[in-house]
């Protein structure tokens, strides 16, 4: 099968970032790969593309302009450019591992999937932030604590790492515009509403995690602040909101993982700390995890009500 990779930027500071991204793409040990990089309405960024030779001569590489602002606009446009059977997405500040195009291939074998998505780990790119608690990695792109890290069923992968048939596209549509990154606009949300679509329309269909699927994203020192980490969890506070009259209506297996994440933290993650602390171990850091897991997990739930109430507001007008 012929898989496309999509990558979607608007950022001009991570142009040498991308050549890395490319070449860690160009040295898969799956070879049938054609990559398209979609500019958000950046013109001087596309421009510079075009002219530089290292894309240019690249016969395996297409470059376009997207036509409205946003992510999901761009990974739209990716989509109608694309020629792949698979078609794959990642980020412009990645790079994956040299099997992973390979190992997500090995999973389309069964007719069923319709998406693979697999294993986000951190690239400390600014220096190991030891405050972050593990269970907030979702914050920054990465596989967090309380995640499922085996092979199983899912709801929706990171949109970093997560590929779909080229058919579902054709079945479901595109990505909805109305969630994902807008410039400086922290929204999110636009693979899990997708995800839930496909699933719903496609009878009997699934969508895996699979940890040999690795990329690793890169963690820059804007990531580490908590007031990113503060933004990112309410803009999915709000995202979950509008997303939750969407339900997986064909398999009751599939857990939303909201609720998982609360039973981690109430069941394990305080507990451990808490744990830590009076067995006289790692005493400050613990503390400190302890906070800010409580300021995070509040913040989503100020998100979460504050969607809601838009959602209320919008439904009675």
């Amino acid at each position: 099968m012929k898989v496309t990779v999509i990558i979607c930027t608007n950022a001009p500071e991570r142009y040498l970032d991308i050549v890395g991204l490319i070449e860690s793409l160009i040295s898969q040990t799956y070879t049938n790969i054609e990559i398209i990089i979609i500019i958000d309405q950046i013109i001087e960024l596309y421009n510079r593309f075009i002219s530089d030779s290292f894309f240019s001569d690249n016969n395996k590489i297409i470059i376009g302009l997207s036509d409205y602002k946003g992510l999901s606009n761009a990974r739209n446009t990716g989509v109608k450019f694309s020629s792949g059977d698979i078609i794959a997405f990642i980020d412009d500040d990645a790079i994956a591992k040299q099997d992973w195009v390979c190992n997500l291939l090995k999973n389309y074998s069964d007719p069923s999937i319709i998406g693979v998505g697999g294993m986000m780990k951190p690239l400390w790119v600014s220096g190991f932030a030891r405050w972050i608690p593990e269970e907030f990695y979702w914050t920054i792109g990465c596989s967090y604590k309380s995640q499922c890290l085996s092979k199983c069923n899912v709801r929706s992968n990171f949109g970093s790492n997560m590929s779909f048939r080229r058919e579902i596209f054709d079945v479901v549509g595109f990505f909805d515009p109305n969630y994902g990154l807008i410039d400086n606009n922290l929204r999110t949300g636009e693979e899990t509403e997708f995800s839930i679509r496909a699933l719903n329309r496609i009878i009997g269909s699934r969508i895996i995690f699979d940890p040999d699927c690795i990329v690793f994203h890169r963690i820059y020192q804007f990531r580490k602040s908590p007031i990113y980490i503060l933004k990112r969890c309410y803009a999915y506070g709000v995202a979950i909101a509008k997303i939750e009259k969407y339900k997986i209506i064909n398999d009751d297996s599939i857990k939303p993982v909201e609720l998982t994440f609360i039973n981690y933290l109430l069941k394990s993650s305080f507990q451990e700390r808490l744990t830590s602390i009076v067995n006289m171990e790692r005493i400050c850091e613990n503390i400190s995890k302890i906070f800010f897991l409580i300021i995070f997990t509040i913040t989503v739930g100020i998100g979460f009500l504050f969607g809601k109430l838009i959602c209320r507001i919008f439904s009675i007008r």
